[in-house]
């Protein structure tokens, strides 16, 4: 039996903060979820963020978007639908989450749609493929995320 590729959205962090907040975020954001690897926008502050955190923040990579915001979202939507995007049943940024996606792209903010699109598409992350159900359920209870329970499933858009 093949391995199928799936993602998992484990936490979204949402802020509008200043440069030095933004910083001190990633960095402490990368330690608590133990990232292998943080894909950063390279445009604006993004292209300064990764050349500050190369060395402090494992494997910080800056992320050249190709093509339009509805042409990266039409691909991921594919993943979505597909049951490859797995999400916590219940989470507290949830329900926004879900605002966005279902009323792109005809809303004002798209900035959710746009990270989760780059993260769909970025070619360098074969090891997303093997988190089984059993690290993902680890993950979320290293992480005292209340919904590391047996009742997570898929969600379909």
């Amino acid at each position: 039996m093949a391995t199928r590729k799936r993602w998992y959205l484990a936490d979204v962090w949402r802020r509008r903060v200043d440069y030095p907040a933004l910083k001190t975020a990633v960095q402490a954001l990368a330690k608590q979820w133990g990232a292998n690897r943080v894909l950063v926008e390279d445009a604006g502050a993004g292209t300064s963020l990764v050349q500050e955190l190369k060395g402090r923040v494992s494997e910080i990579i800056a992320v050249t978007a190709e093509g339009d915001k509805a042409s990266r979202m039409a691909v991921a939507s594919a993943k979505i639908e597909a049951g490859q995007v797995l999400l916590p049943e219940r989470a507290s940024w949830l329900p926004d989450l879900e605002a966005e996606l279902f009323s792109f792209s005809g809303s004002r903010h798209d900035d959710q749609c746009d990270s989760i699109g780059q993260a769909l598409l970025d070619k360098t992350i074969p090891w997303m493929a093997f988190l089984s159900q059993e690290d993902w359920d680890r993950l979320l209870a290293w992480a005292s995320i209340p919904e590391a329970r047996a009742d997570f499933h898929r969600r379909y858009f």
